[in-house]
């Protein structure tokens, strides 16, 4: 998709790696009061760790692109770019994958959120809570709110390094002046 996707790249990447932290912050504390590392083994997190496993849920959602998380309005927009460049075979090639995904972690997360909780006497102590969930919480909040709204700066930047990657054609004074930019500089 050229230029056109390489600002839907870029935030997408943002909001990937605050999902992706808030993912394995929430991995550590469940790792914490489970012991294990195979998800099969964890279920009931919604009991043993309510706010983990309610933040664990939002994660895997906002993980595989389900509105309003930022990933949604990255993975909408390199979608749309991809229409735009006459791709449009990848773009939906693209939006079956994505179903797959969420299906298959779909089909991970909620067994390990809500199925029956372990007996008490085998988790072991969770961690305080202010420490293992504000961090993921904020990390969530952030790409959450960039679903919604970019602050002038970061899009201006956004702009720039996509710029620096696919650098836009210059116009010539002529075209300039029919296309209107000339105006906006």
């Amino acid at each position: 998709a050229g230029s056109v996707g390489a600002f839907p790249a870029l935030l997408h990447s943002v909001n990937h790696a605050l999902t992706k932290a808030a993912l394995f912050l929430l991995a550590g504390n469940i790792l914490t009061v489970y012991r294990t590392k195979i998800a099969r083994d964890v279920h009931g997190a919604a009991t043993a760790l309510p706010w983990t496993g309610s933040l664990w849920v939002l994660s895997i959602l906002a993980i595989t692109g389900a509105p309003p998380f930022g990933i949604f309005a990255s993975k909408f927009l390199l979608i749309r770019s991809l229409f735009a460049a006459d791709l449009g075979w990848i773009g939906i090639t693209a939006l079956i994958l994505l179903v797959v995904v969420f299906v298959g972690l779909a089909g991970l997360a909620v067994p390990m959120v809500f199925g029956p909780p372990p007996p008490r006497d085998t988790l072991h102590s969770a961690p305080k809570l202010s420490w293992s969930v504000i961090p993921p919480l904020v990390l969530l909040v952030l790409t959450l709110v960039s679903g919604f709204f970019l602050p002038r700066g970061m899009r201006n930047g956004f702009d720039a390094a996509a710029d620096s990657i696919f650098p836009r054609p210059k116009l010539t004074a002529i075209q300039d002046r029919m296309s209107g930019t000339a105006a906006l500089e």
